[in-house]
Parts: C-alpha cells; structure tokens; sequence
C-alpha cells in the first residue's frame, strides 16, 4: 500500500549527528520514499503540527524542552492519530514496555537501527494505526447499535405493557358488554317472538351471528396474546393421538361433511402438549374449512426426514436440515397461490374473503407464534384448486430422535 506513496515522517531530535544519520538511513530505502521535517525541540514540533500533519512521528524522549514519557505523552495531544516511533539511546526495558503501553508504536534503540528495522517499524505502526482507527469506528459503531437496541427493548417493554393492558380491556371491558347485549337480545326475542315478521328474523340472525363473531374474534385475540406469555413444559407428546381427537371433534362440527383421515402411528415431538394441541387444531381446522367444497374431505398428518440429497428449502428461501424432521398437515381443498403465502401467518391477512369461509384470520398467526416458541419453523406449498401442505418443525423433537435411531 506504501510502496508508491511519498510517507511523510516529522523527526524530533535534539542531536544533529542522530538526525543526520536517520535521515541518511531513511535515504537508503529501496521500499518507500520519505520526507523529513526535522525540529530538535518538542514545542517546535507541537507547533508544527497546529498547521501541518505527516504520517508518523519519530521522537526522541530527551529533549531539551521535555525529558522521559512526558514528552511521548505531551505530543500525544496534537498527534492522537498519528503512529509515534521512539528512537531513543536509553536501552530500557521498562521504559519501553510503558511506553508502548502509552500508546507509542514502537521503541527502537538507536545504536541498533538499520534501514531496513526503520522503514519496517514505521510501514508497520501506520499500518497498526489505520487498525486502529478502524476498529475504534467500528467500537463506536457497535456502541450506537448497542445503545439503539437498548432504545428499541426499552420501546418493546413498552408495548408489551400497553398490550398487556389491552388484553385485559379486551377480556373484560369489550367481553362484558358483548354478554350483556347478547342477553339482552335473547330475552327481547323470547318476549316478542311471537310478533316477529320474516325481516325481524334476519335482522336477528344478523345481530346474533355479529354477536358471535366478535366473541370469536375475542377469543382469538386473547390466545394469540397469551401464546408469548404461556411457559411452555416440554414432553414427549403424540401428534397422532391429538390429531385423530381433534378430527372426531371437527366430524361433529361438519356433521354434513365426509372426512377422510390419514394420519401416520406415533407421530413424537418433544413439545408443550398444550400449545402444539392449539397448533394442530387450528391446522386441522382449516384443512376441513377450505375442503368443504370437494366431495369428501381427505386430510393428511404424517411426519419426515428430508430424503433428498440436498437440504429441503421452505417458501421463505431458508433451508431445512436434511437431519430436521418436518411435520405435515395436507389437505384436498380450494388451496392458493404461492404468490400470496407471505400474507398467510400475518394476522387478520385472509386469503380467501369471509364470505366464501369464516374466520378471523388470526389462527395461522397463532400457529406461527407457537412453532417460534418451540425453535422451529412453519410453512406452506398449495396450489389453486388442488389442496395445501403445511409443514413445520420442532428441533428439539429432530434431536431426541436422531440419537434414539
């Protein structure tokens, strides 16, 4: 890097004999090209520097004007950024180490300079210099970075409080008067039922069916919230059994519905059976919804090791460990288009309008946040017309059972 650059060298040397003679020395360099601005007292030096720079220093510590690790030390205030050299006849150990621990580049006794111990020791205390410099930028930069993160946790916890506070208006403040209304609006339908024309009916159904999706939405709301704040107790637990207790209960809520079930034996994860039982029902869930239009419904839970020889990638582009067991829940039913699958884990996104399905859109989310709970992944493939795979994975589940085979 110095090769083809004029280094300009600032000598503080009180003895005309070693100025000459380091000057002379600095001449016979093959490697680099210097130019000395010679001053034999400090404040001449300092002064110099008020209204010029140079690349290195070469400082004598007895000078007429400042004797020993102050003269290092007073130059230091104008010459912060640039690397000193010490060229000194005091061969003193301890007096060398300080030195350097002061700051100073290097310390070279003078009986024992060569051209090339020279030129080397001021090539290598700019180089050292510009390190430096650049670890100091990026210290500093990392303490803005550090000092932002603190900021944003501090913005977090927070937010965190005022949702805290917002779930608790959301069970109770809005919980209460949806109860209330919805009592209220039984007991004047019993009063006057008789009396109901064929409008009054539907403006009922109307208000009952709000009534009820509010509630629903509620108590989506608060799940999702309490998913972050719920501790988790893992366990071996059984995706299967939970998987066939979720779809007898899905049968009795689509009685109308032909379902088709295929879920693989002693499906294990090292899980909280609680929140993965949330997971895979809201999973199993959606896999009817969206099948209600196929003459039968055909589900499918089962689990796998990547085969291939190369890592399974998920639609987000990151890659899934051959060794990674994934987790699937298929269906037959309306499906979509991949374009769209980003939206899929936002809440309240909806793919599909809550004409053609109910919803709140809120269940893949919560799904999301308990996959993230465990340390896993979650995601999906579909295509318009022709089902859609979710697949997720458990790490901990991965491990226990790459040691047990």
């Amino acid at each position: 890097m110095m090769n083809q650059q004029l280094v300009s060298i600032l000598l503080v040397e009180d003895n005309l004999g070693d100025a000459f003679f380091l000057q002379q020395i600095l001449k016979e360099s093959q490697i680099s090209k210097f130019q000395v601005s010679h001053f034999d007292y400090l404040a001449k030096a300092i002064s110099h520097l008020e209204n010029a720079t140079c690349d290195v220093i070469l400082l004598d510590l007895l000078l007429p004007d400042s004797q020993g690790l102050e003269t290092l030390l007073n130059i230091q205030q104008k010459a912060a950024n640039i690397p000193i050299v010490i060229l000194t006849g005091m061969n003193d150990e301890k007096l060398a180490m300080e030195a350097v621990r002061k700051g100073a580049q290097d310390y070279l006794i003078k009986g024992q300079v060569t051209t090339e111990i020279l030129t080397q020791s001021i090539r290598y205390g700019i180089e050292r210099k510009i390190i430096q410099k650049e670890l100091k930028k990026r210290t500093e930069q990392l303490e803005k970075t550090n000092q932002e993160l603190k900021k944003k946790t501090e913005e977090l916890e927070a937010v965190n409080k005022e949702l805290k506070a917002f779930s608790y208006t959301v069970s109770h403040d809005l919980r209460n008067p949806l109860s209330n209304f919805k009592g209220v609006l039984f007991l004047w339908v019993e009063k006057y039922k008789e009396q109901f024309d064929t409008q009054d009916r539907q403006w009922f159904d109307i208000m009952n069916r709000s009534c009820d999706r509010m509630n629903q939405l509620i108590q989506d709301l608060m799940l999702f919230s309490h998913v972050e704040k719920q501790k988790t107790y893992l366990s071996d637990v059984d995706l299967s059994v939970l998987a066939n207790q979720i779809i007898q209960q899905l049968e009795m809520k689509y009685p109308n519905q032909k379902v088709e079930a295929i879920v693989e034996s002693n499906i294990i994860a090292v899980a909280d059976e609680n929140l993965v039982y949330i997971a895979l029902e809201n999973l199993l869930n959606n896999a009817v919804k969206y099948s209600q239009k196929q003459e039968k419904v055909i589900i499918e839970v089962g689990s796998f090791f990547n085969p291939d020889s190369q890592e399974l990638e998920n639609n987000r582009g990151e890659e899934i460990s051959q060794k990674q067991l994934v987790y699937f829940v298929a269906d037959n039913g309306v499906g979509f288009d991949m374009k769209d699958a980003d939206k899929l884990f936002i809440p309240f996104e909806r793919l599909h309008s809550k004409n053609e399905f109910e919803g709140t859109g809120i269940g893949l989310a919560t799904v999301q946040r308990i996959i993230k709970r465990h340390g896993g992944k979650i995601w999906a493939n579909s295509e318009v017309g022709k089902g859609s795979t979710f697949y997720f994975t458990i790490p901990n589940s991965s491990q226990t059972l790459a040691i047990e085979n």
